[in-house]
């Protein structure tokens, strides 16, 4: 009987080491927020394997200026990086909320 406890014991601290040891293996390495990515943006372009994606903001006003809490003309152009090409099926799109701040 004392035996049998002593290698249920092992057996258990044993499994409960090597669960951990495997859990700290698979553990990421950094926090996806410190991952350095490549800086793709130029201007109001961003171009990302093969595709980039233009964004254009216009006020809707005459005058031509943008204004907090107003409406603004928000477009995306798709295209293929090397040819400059329109891509089809695709279909941005942007959900803005009014009054919502980073």
């Amino acid at each position: 009987m004392d035996r049998t406890i002593t290698i249920a014991g092992s057996a258990l601290i044993l499994g409960v080491t090597l669960i951990g040891f495997g859990v700290w293996r698979t553990k990421p390495p950094t926090v996806l927020s410190e991952v350095a990515l490549p800086d793709t943006w130029s201007n109001q372009t961003l171009a990302r394997d093969g595709v980039s994606v233009a964004l254009d903001v216009k006020p809707p006003a005459k005058d031509g200026v943008l204004r907090e809490g107003g409406v603004a003309d928000v477009q995306f152009r798709v295209t293929d990086k090397a040819s400059g090409q329109p891509l089809s099926g695709i279909a941005p799109g942007v959900r803005v909320i009014p009054g919502d701040t980073p």
